[in-house]
């Protein structure tokens, strides 16, 4: 780091009393990209596609996880599973570099709001798709999901429980709740208990921030 420092004015009258500025110039080095290194992370992405999210939500979430999958490094990996009463895998946790994103938008696409909300089954199925990342690389679950379940667990405890179990496997727990009106109750506890971030969503910005 180079500073340069200047007074006001070059001299003064000796035995006066004078108020002067100093004037401090700093100028940082240069920002060295190769100082900016983090080890690789798993993003396992959970989506809720069940009745409650249409009237927009889900295809917020769709391009939610365009505009994030975009801003992962190539030596993460990723892993994206939905549910409703059932799972599916939509891209089973590969490194990003390995993924193609035209396969990823058509998977995307085709996701439609329907059935119930059963948010412990896609906790369960984004923890089976962490448990195949890379041994050492640390996981983050990210549930998509407006919360409001209505098969399987419905308690908020019950899911904390889940969420502190998780993080003994190296696995971090965050929430995106969904669209106004959305049920904070067990995203809140998944979050709290996982050791990552709750937010609200109701805009893209918001939703990829």
């Amino acid at each position: 780091m180079k500073h340069i420092t200047r007074l006001e004015v070059p001299r003064i009258k000796a035995g006066a009393t004078h108020k002067i500025g100093l004037l401090v110039e700093v100028e940082a080095p240069e920002l060295s990209t190769t100082n900016l290194v983090r080890n690789p992370q798993a993003v396992i992405l959970v989506v809720d596609r069940s009745g409650s999210m249409g009237d927009g939500r889900l295809e917020l979430v769709k391009n939610t996880i365009g505009e994030m999958v975009g801003r992962l490094a190539p030596t993460d990996y990723l892993s994206i599973v939905s549910f409703d009463t059932e799972m599916e895998i939509h891209v089973p946790v590969r490194q990003v570099k390995d993924l193609n994103p035209q396969a990823i938008r058509r998977e995307l696409v085709a996701l439609q709001p329907r059935g119930g909300t059963n948010i412990e089954l896609g906790f369960a199925a984004g923890m089976i798709q962490a448990g195949l990342a890379p041994e050492g690389v640390e996981s983050r679950l990210v549930l998509l999901s407006d919360g409001h379940a209505n098969t399987g667990h419905e308690d908020p405890a019950a899911f904390a429980k889940l969420a502190a179990n998780a993080t003994e496997h190296l696995v971090k727990t965050s929430a995106i709740g969904i669209g106004e009106g959305y049920d904070e109750r067990i995203l809140k506890s998944l979050a709290d208990a996982g050791q990552g971030n709750h937010f609200a969503a109701v805009k893209l910005d918001e939703a990829v921030a």
